[in-house]
């Protein structure tokens, strides 16, 4: 009799315990899980590659012909406020022998929650769309940059 109470506290153990994490599984999913995916407020990523080109020439109106070219980009955190980031984009091209090309540099005002632009701020204050792919893309799947 004794050994029957145990396995039917037991039981009721299990039943509570499933319950329960049914129930917080989509607390878990919603709620607590997306804040662990937010862009980081000390946010830094950085590049360096080398890449054959075809630059078009506006003057003389034809393409330049292949040329290897060094390009190093980063995005870097330039400020942080509660849910958005202002993040800097630094794109800069070179030639071999560090001629400049083209070099870029634009700050974008960020929702660190979905990576999503916030219109008013950064260098675009109209921009929308994203700085990065939105979560949650299936394969094929567009969204606007």
């Amino acid at each position: 009799m004794n050994r029957l109470r145990n396995t039917s506290g037991f039981r009721k153990f299990c039943i509570v315990l499933g319950g329960a994490f049914i129930l917080c599984t989509p607390l878990w999913r919603y709620l607590i899980a997306p804040s662990f995916s937010w862009i980081p407020t000390n946010f830094h990523y950085q590049a360096s590659l080398y890449s054959h080109d075809n630059f078009y020439d506006q003057t003389a109106g034809q393409f330049a012909g292949t040329q290897t070219s060094k390009a190093s980009f980063y995005y870097d955190t330039v400020k942080s406020q509660g849910p958005f980031i202002s993040i800097k984009h630094v794109f800069d091209v070179k030639s071999l022998n560090d001629k400049q090309i083209i070099k870029l540099e634009k700050t974008y005002a960020v929702d660190r929650r979905n990576g999503q632009h916030v219109k008013g701020h950064g260098a675009d204050k109209e921009r929308g769309g994203y700085l990065f792919a939105p979560r949650g893309l299936t394969p094929g799947q567009g969204y606007t940059y």
